[in-house]
C-alpha cells in the first residue's frame, strides 16, 4: 500500500509524543498531573532558546482545538542508560566515564539557567543514533529552591532513596550523577565478572 520512500527524499525525525500520565492522577490532586505537563512544556521552551547536545529536544506543543495543551512532542530515542548498561556488548568501561561526564556538562548547562533536573535516573536518560547520551524528563525541573511535589530522589530508581530533597537543588543533580557513576561502575563490574564466570 505504501510507496518505497526514494533515498533523495527528506525523512522527518522519529518522535515520541509526551502525553499527561493518568497513572499519577489522585482525585485531591486533579490539578497537579496538568501542571507536571505545563511546567515540562515550559522547561522544554527555554531548552530551545539555550539548547545542548545532551539534552533531549522538544519539537513543540501539541495543541488540541480548544486551545488546551494535550502532549509535547519529542525527539524519539532508542534505548535508555539502564538497558545499555545491562549490555556488555554495547557499553564499555570508557563509554561509562563519557556518559557520565557529557551528563555533568548537561547538567552543568542546565544549572547556568537556574534550573535543576531533580530525577537523575538511568530511566531518564537515552541515547541518540550516535550513542550520544541525552537526558530527558523534564517535569520535575524547577528553579533552584522551588519546593517539589515531584521528584528529589537520589537513587529513588533503585528502590529506596539514598537522599530526599524537598526543594529543587543543584545538590540533587550532582548527589544523583554521584549514584549513577558508582551504579554504572559496579554494574560494569558485575557485567564482566558474569562473562568471565561463563567461559570458564
Amino acid at each position: 500500500m505504501f510507496p518505497p520512500c526514494p533515498a533523495n527524499l527528506t525523512r522527518a525525525p522519529q518522535v515520541y509524543i509526551k502525553i499527561l500520565d493518568f497513572a499519577l492522577y489522585s482525585p485531591g490532586d486533579k490539578d497537579s498531573i496538568p501542571q507536571l505537563l505545563l511546567n515540562e512544556a515550559e522547561i522544554y521552551e527555554i531548552l530551545l532558546q539555550y539548547p545542548h547536545p545532551n539534552m533531549s529536544q522538544s519539537l513543540g506543543c501539541i495543541v488540541g482545538g480548544d486551545g488546551r495543551l494535550e502532549g509535547l512532542s519529542l525527539l524519539k530515542y532508542k534505548s535508555t542508560l539502564f538497558e545499555r548498561a545491562h549490555d556488555i556488548s554495547s557499553f564499555d568501561l570508557d563509554q561509562c566515564k563519557q556518559c557520565i561526564a557529557a551528563l555533568k556538562s548537561a547538567l552543568e548547562h542546565l544549572h547556568s539557567l537556574g534550573l535543576a533536573h531533580n530525577d537523575l535516573s538511568a530511566f531518564n536518560i537515552m541515547f541518540t543514533d550516535n550513542g550520544e547520551p541525552v537526558l530527558l524528563d523534564f517535569d520535575t525541573s524547577h528553579p533552584a529552591g522551588t519546593v517539589l511535589d515531584k521528584g528529589g530522589q537520589v537513587s529513588g530508581w533503585q528502590g529506596i532513596p539514598r537522599a530526599l530533597y524537598k526543594e529543587s537543588s543543584t545538590e540533587c543533580d550532582l548527589e544523583a550523577l554521584e549514584y549513577l557513576d558508582m551504579w554504572l561502575k559496579n554494574n560494569f563490574e558485575a557485567m564482566n565478572e558474569s562473562v568471565s564466570n561463563d567461559e570458564l
